[in-house]
């Protein structure tokens, strides 16, 4: 599996890449990276660290489904959740992580 880093408002995001075609954002502010990243994945692993707040360097949720048109892929799974977003788990608009949470994926295609 490899990895592509890009930059977005002064830190880093990873977009891993592998058979399956899954996606992480990493700690990151909003960034067309993101959408790059996605097109196309079985699955992209966002951080939604706030509910509505803006806080550099993280993604908030009111910006994930702002932006969850241009987002083409099959399934989002949210991670690194504050207490904020933590409170707001029956509003969340994505399936969320948590503490034990399995994911059972199958490959789907070539590595890329």
């Amino acid at each position: 599996m490899s990895s592509r880093f890009v930059p977005s408002s002064g830190v880093r995001a990873a977009a891993l890449r592998g058979r399956r075609r899954d996606r992480l954002t990493g700690d990151t502010a909003w960034t067309s990276a993101i959408t790059e990243a996605a097109a196309g994945a079985d699955l992209l692993v966002a951080e939604s660290y706030h509910f509505t707040k803006d806080i550099p360097f993280h993604l908030d949720h009111r910006t994930l489904v702002e932006h969850r048109a241009e987002l083409d892929c099959a399934r989002i799974v949210l991670t690194h959740l504050s207490e904020d977003m933590l409170g707001h788990l029956g509003e969340a608009g994505f399936e969320v992580a948590h503490d034990g949470l399995a994911l059972h994926l199958k490959p789907t295609g070539p590595e890329r």
